[in-house]
């Protein structure tokens, strides 16, 4: 995560924040903009398939978001989840 950081894109990253996205992939897909970050990382290195996976991957998380709000979903979501 920490060389989808690079040239100063995209305004000010706390330390904190790419160290916790450096630890794991959840805490990249957890952040919006660590999200945001590897989308462009990924596109600006022509990694198609990666680009597919990450948007099927936000595609999913808003299904379930969606059915959990309409009473469609028994799972508990994971605290991590339930911070956005």
């Amino acid at each position: 995560m920490a060389g989808c950081l690079g040239g100063g894109e995209g305004g000010n990253v706390s330390p904190d924040s790419v160290r916790r996205w450096t630890e794991k992939l959840s805490n990249v897909l957890l952040s919006s903009t660590a999200r945001h970050k590897f989308h462009d990382y990924l596109k600006s290195r022509h990694l198609e398939q990666g680009q597919s996976l990450l948007e099927f991957w936000e595609k999913c998380d808003i299904f379930l978001i969606q059915a959990e709000k309409s009473g469609h979903h028994s799972q508990e979501r994971t605290p991590e989840r339930n911070a956005r």
